[in-house]
């Protein structure tokens, strides 16, 4: 019996490092570009620049201030089998403080989600990466991978 998965939908996932107070994760739908996502004016939610006007770049879906991390690392959106509850989540993490968020993708795209941490992981988190089987995994600069499922667990 196979399985079955969403479809990939298409749309580009992107997490934005932030200048000086902010990191984002935009998103682009399929098919649609030519927009500004605001470099090098915006940050996250708020003009950088004297005099940028934030009407004319799309803003972010999600961001988080410095309090709580310092670079984003953006991620995957789950489409593994293991971790049901995780089907659909967009994963994504900063690599200062190692956690791990999670946000309903296709909510992400109307701007009704908010992310929750999911985990920390011990280490600096470089990279998110998928087997073919759609499970997620999560390295960090020594070169360590961590499972999905064990950052789901945490």
């Amino acid at each position: 019996m196979a399985l079955q998965r969403r479809p990939i939908e298409g749309h580009i996932y992107i997490g934005d490092v932030g200048e000086g107070s902010w990191e984002e994760i935009d998103v682009l739908p399929f098919g649609r570009g030519g927009v500004s996502l605001g470099w090098n004016e915006v940050e996250g939610p708020e003009c950088f620049v004297r005099g940028c006007d934030l009407s004319a770049h799309q803003p972010p879906v999600l961001s988080y201030d410095h309090g709580q991390g310092c670079s984003v690392v953006g991620g995957r959106v789950y489409r593994g089998a293991l971790q049901a509850g995780l089907e659909g989540v967009y994963l994504f993490g900063d690599s200062c403080s190692g956690r791990i968020w999670g946000a309903d993708a296709d909510r992400m795209l109307d701007g009704t989600t908010t992310a929750r941490e999911l985990a920390r992981m011990v280490g600096t988190l470089v990279s998110f990466g998928v087997d073919g089987e759609g499970e997620l995994y999560a390295v960090d600069l020594g070169g360590r991978i961590l499972h999905v499922r064990q950052v789901a667990a945490a």
